[in-house]
């Protein structure tokens, strides 16, 4: 799990091979509710991406703010908060792969 502090008040998740790479409300997780209902576990939760079953999140690295030269130009979208997944992919030998995602 990474997080970018009380500032950025977000957390990120990598669960692993053939998992999900998950984005969470830091506030949120600390000061929600404390019943482990599946309604409450969810709470939190910003964003989700749900991986193939060939890979999964191994470590997930936030890259806030990122600037686009595409976009800088534009009126929105200079910037893009991007998250970037180093995943596990499960073959006869394991070999890690990146992907990015905006997460905005």
């Amino acid at each position: 799990m990474i997080s970018l502090g009380p500032q950025g008040n977000r957390i990120y998740f990598g669960y692993g091979t053939n998992r999900i790479m998950q984005i969470v409300d830091r506030d949120k997780l600390i000061h929600g509710p404390n019943e482990p209902t599946a309604e409450n576990l969810l709470y939190p939760e910003v964003g989700r991406l749900v991986m193939t079953p060939f890979n999964g999140a191994h470590t997930t690295f936030p890259m806030p703010k990122m600037p686009i030269a595409e976009f800088a130009k534009d009126a929105v979208g200079a910037e893009r908060d991007i998250v970037m997944i180093v995943d596990e992919q499960v073959t006869g030998a394991r070999s890690r792969g990146r992907w990015l995602g905006s997460s905005t």
